[in-house]
């Protein structure tokens, strides 16, 4: 058996779409994020023997409509009867207190599997677990993609994993499909030997199961709601091009091959859709010689694409050889449209770190206006490294600080711990004048009441105090008891201090406040430069890279900072930016020269 694939790319226009003056040639092997396959699928392959369904995928980005940042948008893809949404967030984390903070807003979103719930036990193994460990500073992510109307209440709960893109071949979901072969059975190998008997058929279908459909007849109406960059609501029609493939054979009359379409793929990124056909054709024998012929009569395009490949001689399996891929791909697609990024964290994806916007109205879905220009040319931070999201990325930890902004002055604060304690204590009595009993001892002496606890001196050493100690302690640990002798403290004060006001940031940010927290970081940040000099906008944007790449330490040592400060230094940095839209821009050129 031979089985021929055809596929054709339309760019995605209001009204109806356009066959691309540029085809994209089949996908002849799946493509991972990142080239690692621990991460999910960036292109599944083309090349399967027949699908039991039509499937239906979307890769690439949702964007935020009218290009302003939000902090959260509702998506949309229909197709034909296939209507599905899901919910878009920005960076959100719970703190090590257990704080959703919110990320700052963003102009567009990976739509991965690696943003989206999941985790080893279920099918989405690269998603984010319910009981994800907290990363070096407590926090913990939440998922950026999420169910039309869920929202998150607690820390740990199971979320739904939701995903538009393509199922990986060893993904819980089409390997249970296999049953017992599943361990046995080399997929990547499926086209060079016979299939093995009892086996699901849907596995060769990469889409999720909410989107696998009856059938696909190539002219279906589609809308994208936030999954364009160019128009906020985008409703386009496929226009119904149907390929024609027919097989000759030495003495046998040319054959007509029937051709069922089983794929659309959408590309947000690039604006293309792509429509995948396929069908058989049973052989004499393996190596039978013969020639495939496809042609389509494109409209708006000059003449008829025609498409021949030689049938070569083949193993008795469904085969694919490369030969005659080659010949035909070559033949006809000789110069592809651009393709995305290989990396899809370094294509551009980010928060902005400076920019606030008008909260998204009612969800699921609001009647977005098209809009007609791509979204705008600003740099962004990278969001970060996947495999497979074990980490949250710099600028997804940057955004989590985005309420971090300064507060009203603060109300006195009352001071736990800080007043003596009350003693209830003994009245010396009088001397005795009446004569004691016999044999009768006296009673033991009552001892001194215990003197008053010692207050903290909380006036002499506020919040800021205490913080600019600890930074020169941080950056020259050796020399903490010369420190701590200069500003007239022992060593015990001094940890009864940073106890005291440790709880006391911990009760404000319980209260949903930060002011606390804010004065001691920007007091922490101001003695560091103090002693080594400013931080520049260059050495700010080395230090977030470095950070992504995981040489933070390195960097923090050469530039003279303690290994603990980065964390504070990115709160101060974001409410500078957050204040300055010059600085967040100088920022962001300066992440893009490192």
């Amino acid at each position: 058996m031979l089985t021929v694939v055809c596929k054709t790319t339309f760019v995605l226009l209001p009204g109806e779409s356009r066959v691309a003056p540029e085809q994209d040639p089949p996908n002849t092997s799946d493509e991972y994020l990142n080239g690692d396959e621990r991460c999910s699928l960036r292109e599944s392959s083309d090349l399967a023997p027949f699908k039991r369904h039509a499937d239906v995928i979307l890769v690439g980005h949702a964007y935020a409509p009218r290009a302003q940042p939000t902090s959260r948008l509702a998506a949309r893809l229909i197709v034909g009867e296939l209507d599905k949404a899901l919910e878009v967030h920005a960076d959100r984390t719970w703190t090590a207190y257990g704080e959703l903070r919110q990320g700052a807003p963003f102009l567009r979103m990976p739509l991965v599997y690696e943003r989206a719930a999941g985790g080893p036990t279920t099918w989405n193994p690269v998603g984010m677990s319910a009981h994800e460990r907290p990363d070096a500073y407590g926090t913990v992510p939440v998922p950026n993609l999420l169910p039309p109307g869920f929202r998150v209440s607690r820390q740990g709960e199971d979320i739904p994993p939701i995903g538009l893109g393509p199922i990986a071949p060893r993904w819980p979901g089409r390997l249970a499909k296999l049953f017992w072969h599943a361990g046995t059975w080399d997929f990547s190998r499926w086209n060079e030997r016979p299939l093995p008997e009892h086996i699901d058929a849907a596995y060769f279908n990469v889409a999720p199961e909410d989107q696998q459909v009856s059938e696909l007849r190539g002219d279906e109406r589609i809308l994208l709601e936030s999954l364009h960059a160019g128009h906020a609501r985008l409703v386009t029609r496929l226009p119904g091009i149907v390929p024609r493939a027919v097989v000759q054979r030495t003495g046998i009359p040319a054959q007509q091959v029937r051709l069922r379409c089983d794929t659309l793929s959408i590309d947000t990124d690039r604006g293309l859709c792509h429509l995948v056909w396929r069908g058989q054709v049973a052989l004499a024998r393996a190596d039978e010689p013969g020639l495939v012929t496809i042609s389509q009569d494109v409209q708006d395009v000059e003449g008829t694409t025609t498409m021949t490949a030689a049938m070569p001689a083949m193993t008795p399996a469904l085969p694919f050889r490369e030969a005659a891929l080659d010949s035909w791909t070559a033949a006809v697609m000789t110069s592809p449209a651009p393709r995305r990024p290989q990396r899809w964290e370094d294509d551009g994806t980010g928060t902005l770190p400076a920019v606030h916007a008008a909260s998204l109205g009612a969800l699921p879905f609001t009647g977005p206006v098209d809009q007609q220009a791509p979204p705008s040319g600003l740099p962004f931070i990278d969001v970060g490294d996947a495999p497979p999201f074990a980490t949250a990325p710099v600028a997804a930890q940057v955004s989590e600080l985005a309420e971090l902004a300064p507060t009203p002055a603060r109300e006195a604060l009352a001071s736990p711990g800080s007043g003596p304690r009350t003693s209830l204590a003994l009245s010396t009595p009088a001397a005795a004048t009446t004569p004691r009993a016999a044999g009768i001892e006296p009673a033991a002496p009552v001892a001194p009441a215990p003197k008053p606890e010692q207050a903290l001196p909380l006036t002499a050493f506020p919040i800021e105090r205490v913080a600019s100690i600890a930074a020169s302690i941080a950056r020259r640990k050796s020399e903490k008891v010369a420190i701590l002798k200069r500003n007239d403290l022992a060593a015990a004060h001094w940890a009864s201090l940073e106890r005291h006001w440790e709880e006391a940031m911990k009760n404000e940010l319980s209260r949903g406040k930060t002011e606390l927290l804010s004065a001691y970081d920007d007091a922490y940040v101001a003695q560091l430069e103090g002693e080594r000099g400013i931080i520049t906008v260059e050495e700010y944007a080395r230090l977030l890279v470095a950070a992504e790449r995981g040489t933070e330490r390195e960097v923090l040592d050469a530039m003279g900072l303690p290994r603990g400060a980065l964390l504070r230094l990115r709160r101060v940095w974001l409410k500078k930016t957050a204040a300055d839209a010059g600085l967040a821009k100088r920022v962001r050129e300066a992440i893009e020269e490192e």
